[in-house]
């Protein structure tokens, strides 16, 4: 019964995310991080800014941990311990997992064609598509597309 109930509860909030603005950690420059860190974080950064695929006249271009260690000007086996010793994870199944977000996305908010979005991702052929995505999802991508 309280009439001032919802500017209440937005000021509320307005203090709690002012709260948590205040307490993020902006005083730790990348420099004072370990070189393994500072790696990762560059490859996180180099595979995350190809997504999302816009078109399929623009396929991904950086698909393997050497495609991503040359571009970073490491070898790719300093890449791979980095990467592990941060993430517990190899650098082909952080690869791999980005992939298969992203092919979710494809074949849920677009209109392209299963052979277009294998394409894109940089699949050779359609059938290599269908097994990644069925190794993944335990179902097939037209299963999954005519699931939407």
């Amino acid at each position: 019964p309280y009439p001032y109930r919802c500017s209440s509860i937005k000021n509320h909030l307005a203090s709690v995310l002012h709260l948590a603005l205040e307490n993020r950690v902006d005083d730790v420059h990348p420099s004072e991080l370990p070189a393994n860190v500072r790696l990762y974080r560059s490859f996180d950064e180099l595979l995350n800014k190809q997504f999302p695929l816009d078109s399929p006249a623009y396929p991904l271009a950086l698909r393997t941990p050497s495609d991503f260690a040359s571009h970073l000007n490491v070898h790719v086996n300093h890449l791979n311990s980095s990467v592990k010793s941060v993430t517990n994870l190899t650098t082909t199944q952080i690869i791999k997992e980005r992939m298969f977000e992203e092919s979710k996305n494809l074949l849920k908010y677009t209109n392209w064609d299963i052979s277009q979005i294998g394409y894109t991702l940089g699949f050779d052929q359609p059938s290599h598509f269908n097994n990644f995505f069925k190794k993944h999802a335990r179902t097939s991508p037209l299963k999954f597309k005519n699931s939407f």
